[in-house]
């Protein structure tokens, strides 16, 4: 405790006081340093999966010199779209990236958000389909309008509908509600 009100008193508060901000500092960088090793290996384990599909079936195809036609391309589908998947996993990454560092540009307009949730909507239909789910969309008015940058928040919109399909297969509703 600084005692006292004098000069030496006024400077010792005053080194308290930094002290204290230094050590908040600190702290807020060791914090930021985790979540920044937490997402290299979040990052690291969405990357790998992909890559290990990609790897797997082209080698397999690869040593089966004498495969049918049908299934030589069959496996070679499937590679290909875990590569579009790889591609679409290193953009997010760039683009979050960028973001973090104040370098993505955002292209803001004028967008309706019903338009965009039923259209994004409207392009599950087939994983709706495929897993049993029955999608629901309530809009408590017509044209819910916004400014923003329409590519993100399809993209924003795109990840939460197909994590909904992905972790929500148990249940047999996604209910996707929109207000202002």
């Amino acid at each position: 405790k600084v005692a006292g009100n004098d000069e030496i008193s006024s400077l010792a508060q005053e080194l308290d006081y930094l002290r204290c901000a230094l050590k908040e500092q600190i702290e807020e960088e060791r914090k930021s340093y985790q979540a920044n090793r937490e997402l290299i290996r979040a990052v690291s384990h969405d990357l790998r999966t992909p890559l290990t599909s990609i790897i797997g079936y082209i080698g397999w195809v690869k040593e089966q010199p004498e495969l049918d036609v049908e299934i030589r391309q069959k496996y070679l589908d499937i590679a290909y779209r875990k590569a579009q998947h790889l591609e679409r996993l290193t953009n997010e990454l760039f683009g979050f990236v960028k973001l973090e560092h104040r370098e993505m540009s955002l292209h803001m307009g004028t967008l309706d958000l019903e338009q965009l949730l039923e259209q994004l909507l409207d392009e599950c239909y087939p994983s709706f389909e495929k897993f049993g789910l029955q999608p629901q969309f309530l809009c408590r008015e017509d044209g819910v309008l916004m400014e923003g940058d329409g590519n993100l928040l399809a993209r924003l919109f795109d990840n939460l509908l197909n994590n909904a399909i992905k972790y929500g297969k148990d249940g047999k509703m996604i209910r996707v509600e929109l207000e202002k």
